[in-house]
């Protein structure tokens, strides 16, 4: 974790690249960081980035919100949303879990063009937190939020923009000096800033709620059906309750959620098939012959993993 200071703007960089994600270390250091940097004579903004590699990104979904040690991340999106000055996140790599929650909580979101964004939870039966689903529903709508959650892939920077997950993107010889103009006009309260207001969805409640029974009607169906009908419940309590009880009835649900067997079974399964893609040879299946190299069919191997995920899961 790196701190420099210019211009009355502290710099904050994160570690790029790795698949621990936000660890207890991490957050440590970050939480650290913020503090030292917030707490600066003359600060006027703070920039949040990720240094070579990008944002991190755990490998497993919902790693990022353990709350083993402190500070959980809860706490660190809620000290980022609620900063005496304006916190920029300049955004790369991919972007989800606590980088999400941390994207949502800053004042502005500028994306290098290419990054990713996504919000693998959903398919591990849980739903983002640390107040980053509840705070994109209330900037971009309920609508927008649940489609992005459901969504069976990653989204692009222009895709990020049109639902309120980043607010401008720029190439890489720019994104910098865009990140401290935008972050010194933010301080000094300009008017032509390109970002939606936090709370812009709200603004029209029967918008809100036309577009979040929309989702409903769509919402997927077969296991995770359970899942997105309470994410849509979360959301509805973005519109309903203040962002700080909103935030506590997304980290209720979470926990709810992360209770049950089914996240514990899907985690076991992606290791599973992690594992499986790691052993000698390089267990694969051929599609044309319709048999993995191991001589059993994609569809067997497919009912074994899950089989012994959802055993493990209960164990």
């Amino acid at each position: 974790m790196k701190l420099q200071r210019r211009e009355g703007v502290a710099w904050l960089t994160l570690p790029g690249g790795g698949e621990a994600g936000f660890d207890a270390e991490l957050r440590a250091s970050l939480g650290g960081a913020l503090e030292l940097a917030l707490a600066e004579p003359g600060l006027k903004a703070v920039i949040l980035r990720a240094g070579e590699g990008g944002w991190p990104v755990s490998r497993e979904p919902g790693a990022d919100y353990a709350e083993d040690e402190a500070p959980a991340m809860r706490a660190l999106a809620d000290r980022v949303a609620f900063a005496p000055v304006p916190v920029v996140a300049l955004l790369t790599g991919k972007v989800s879990g606590g980088g999400m929650a941390l994207a949502q909580a800053a004042r502005l979101r500028l994306a290098l063009t290419g990054t990713q964004f996504a919000a693998p939870e959903f398919r591990f039966g849980l739903i983002p937190a640390a107040g980053g689903f509840v705070r994109l529903a209330r900037r971009a709508g309920a609508g927008a939020a649940l489609r992005f959650l459901t969504a069976p892939r990653e989204f692009n920077s222009p895709e990020a923009m049109a639902i309120g997950l980043c607010d401008a993107q720029a190439s890489a010889g720019t994104l910098e000096g865009a990140a401290l103009g935008a972050a010194l006009n933010a301080f000094e309260g300009g008017a032509e800033l390109p970002f939606a207001a936090r709370d812009a969805a709200l603004a029209d409640p029967a918008g809100y709620l036309a577009g979040l029974e929309a989702a409903r009607a769509g919402a997927p169906g077969g296991f995770l059906a359970p899942i997105a009908a309470r994410a849509a419940e979360v959301a509805e309590a973005a519109l309903l309750l203040p962002e700080d009880e909103a935030v506590s009835f997304e980290a209720v649900a979470y926990t709810d959620m992360a209770a049950q067997e089914l996240p514990a079974a899907l985690r076991w399964q992606a290791r599973a098939w992690r594992a499986a893609a790691e052993l000698p040879g390089g267990w694969r299946v051929r599609r044309s012959a319709g048999r993995s190299r191991s001589g059993i069919s994609p569809r067997a191997s497919r009912r074994s993993c899950s089989a012994w995920a959802m055993s493990c899961g209960s164990a």
